[in-house]
């Protein structure tokens, strides 16, 4: 009879056991109590009751480092969701674009480059993230993809002469001239930034006009067709030529110096070969914005194929002082070490670029290419077929990067 009654209390026991058992996991499923990372139950519904005495929210999910969050439709201001040990902002494009601009200024032009990439996923219709993210591609070397991104701002935002300037100068890297007069003839019709009411109107209809006013023969298949499609090029520079001069001309009887047009009669000068014109508006352009490390690298770009390479070298080291981690200033400097025979200098330069680019999406074709012939002129034929392997740690033991 005592060993019926010890496995009564002993049956009782377990099924009080599966009764609390049950209950805890139904607690569970209805969010009245949690586990915290440490173990701890956490007794949610009596905190949603301070909070709501408290005029506070609370909202916790059962994996403690994964919270329920939502940016708001109607505004970029981020909120906050709460949990007993932590508070956690969400997402939005605008801190994005605040951290992407610190880790330039850090030098971390690939850390940058993944916020501005988060910042348009997060909201396609901001013209300033898909700027930053345009001239953050084209100083990785990456042209192609600055065009996609510039292209992007300047369809939501046709005032900005920057990212009309940063797309007409990777233009002119792809030999893609007809595009190149295109964006520099809309340098001088450009809408102010205080007119935004006409200001995607009126650049649509420069954009129309400029495709309209000299139609080039883009589909050419025999050699008339090639002397035809040049001698309009020839004609539209020499168009725009005039049209930035005479702009210049009235800007300094006015007394009053445009930077953004020294820069694009600059752009021009360059691509017709004329080069200590080019120089010259560079440096006007850059009295104006010192702090220009864009403008800078022109100005390197435009001297060392003047054959004034040592004199671009000091050029490219204030853009990189202005700019720490500007892939393409140093990519620009290694050629300059080229031209001047500091072969081994101008490799590490090359390898030092590629060493920051760590994605495989963020890895320029174009300095694996320079490396190669810096090699060849270096008369290494040993390391110039190791680039074909694209293994950085090949090159390791021999130079310092």
């Amino acid at each position: 009879q005592q060993q019926q009654q010890q496995q009564q209390q002993q049956r009782g026991a377990d099924g009080h056991f599966a009764s609390q058992f049950f209950n805890f996991v139904e607690a569970l499923e209805r969010n009245d109590i949690a586990i915290d990372e440490h173990g701890e139950i956490i007794d949610v519904r009596a905190q949603q009751q301070q909070q709501q005495h408290e005029g506070q929210s609370i909202s916790v999910d059962h994996n403690p480092h994964q919270y329920p969050l939502s940016v708001p439709s109607t505004t970029h201001e981020p909120t906050i969701v709460t949990t007993s040990s932590q508070q956690v902002e969400v997402e939005t494009a605008e801190k994005y674009i605040e951290q992407g601009q610190r880790l330039l200024q850090q030098g971390d032009l690939h850390g940058a480059i993944e916020c501005f990439e988060k910042a348009v996923s997060l909201d396609s219709r901001s013209s300033q993230a898909w700027e930053l993210l345009g001239t953050s591609r084209a100083e990785n070397e990456q042209d192609e993809l600055a065009v996609r991104a510039l292209k992007n701002s300047l369809e939501l935002n046709p005032a900005s002469n920057t990212a009309r300037i940063a797309l007409a100068t990777s233009f002119t890297n792809e030999m893609n001239f007809l595009a190149v007069y295109d964006c520099l003839e809309g340098v001088l019709s450009a809408p102010s930034a205080t007119s935004a009411a006409s200001a995607t109107s009126a650049t649509s209809a420069t954009s129309a006009a400029s495709e309209v006013q000299q139609p080039l023969n883009t589909h050419r298949t025999t050699l008339s067709d090639d002397v035809e499609h040049f001698a309009q090029l020839h004609e539209r520079h020499s168009q725009l030529m005039d049209m930035f001069t005479k702009r210049v001309v009235r800007d300094i009887a006015s007394g009053s110096i445009d930077p953004d047009v020294q820069i694009g009669l600059g752009l021009l000068s360059h691509i017709k070969g004329e080069h200590d014109r080019a120089v010259e508006c560079f440096e006007t352009a850059l009295k104006l914005r010192p702090d220009d490390f864009l403008l800078w690298n022109k100005l390197g770009a435009t001297l060392a194929n003047g054959q004034r390479s040592a004199e671009a070298v000091e050029v490219y080291r204030t853009a990189l002082r202005l700019r720490p981690g500007y892939i393409r200033a140093v990519h620009n400097l290694g050629v300059s070490c080229v031209n001047l025979g500091a072969y081994r200098e101008a490799a590490e330069y090359f390898l030092g670029a590629l060493s920051q680019q760590t994605k495989p999406g963020d890895i320029s074709s174009t300095i694996w290419h320079t490396l190669k012939i810096a090699f060849m002129m270096w008369e290494r034929y040993d390391l110039a077929a190791l680039t074909d392997t694209r293994d950085l740690e090949a090159f390791r033991a021999e130079f310092d990067f």
